[in-house]
């Protein structure tokens, strides 16, 4: 059953600290493990549920028009010309990026909720690494081109999901194409096109590499034994692609 959801409300001062705090005892942890690699996410900070804000009913189309008080304190707070609520997004990952870069870590957000549209004035910092894996806003070569590292992520070759969708499991549905002969006969790590065929490259000193992705949405949707399995000949053509783009 979906529930009335919203994520951290960012013009909250303790909801920031108490993120920033959590995010920063991970990050020392991982830290003293040798980690260097940060991912903030910052895809899903709505949620993709519908819910209830001041009175209105807000669904996922219309959930970042509706933060009218982030718009005021883009504006008000942050000092930012006709700022917006994702600007205050954009504000608080380069904010929270460069808390992390002083630990020693490079940071990773995901392409989906960046440069969506007109209405985000602040831009990304650029140090900052793109795990790009849905193309439906900007391509991967413009984030290239503002000078970020991009990293191959694209749903159609490089997840698998344990979830059924109208009562289909979703890798015989949605991402069927995300299967090993496929991924070893046609994927190519360095473009960014949701199909075969179709290219959307970056320059070699932009590509930072790709991913397998194993999302478990609904972890008791499958047992172990059945992920190892259904995931082994992904994860090894996966690899090998990546490995040498030009392997047969």
């Amino acid at each position: 059953e979906k529930a009335d959801y919203i994520g951290i409300d960012l013009t909250r001062e303790h909801a920031v600290a108490f993120t920033n705090a959590l995010i920063e005892g991970y990050a020392d942890y991982f830290s003293k493990l040798g980690c260097s690699k940060f991912d903030i996410g910052s895809d899903e900070l709505l949620g993709w549920y519908t819910f209830e804000l001041g009175g209105d009913v807000i669904d996922y189309d219309n959930r970042w028009t509706a933060l009218e008080h982030w718009k005021s304190y883009a504006r008000n707070t942050l000092g930012i010309e006709k700022g917006s609520a994702r600007d205050v997004l954009v504000s608080y990952i380069n904010d929270l990026a460069g808390r992390l870069e002083k630990k020693g870590y490079t940071c990773r957000v995901f392409n989906d909720e960046i440069d969506v549209n007109k209405s985000q004035h602040v831009e990304l910092k650029d140090s900052i690494e793109v795990t790009y894996w849905f193309d439906a806003d900007n391509t991967a070569a413009h984030f290239a081109e503002k000078g970020h590292t991009v990293h191959n992520f694209m749903e159609s070759w490089c997840f698998y999901v344990l979830r059924s969708e109208n009562g289909r499991d979703i890798m015989n549905g949605k991402y069927r194409t995300v299967n090993g002969r496929n991924i070893y006969e046609n994927w190519n790590p360095r473009s960014f096109a949701r199909k075969a065929g179709k290219s959307d490259t970056v320059p070699e000193d932009r590509l930072g590499g790709g991913y397998f992705a194993i999302w478990c949405d609904f972890p008791d949707y499958k047992g172990a034994g059945t992920v190892w399995a259904e995931t082994e000949f992904k994860t090894w053509a996966n690899a090998s692609r990546m490995w040498n783009a030009e392997v047969n």
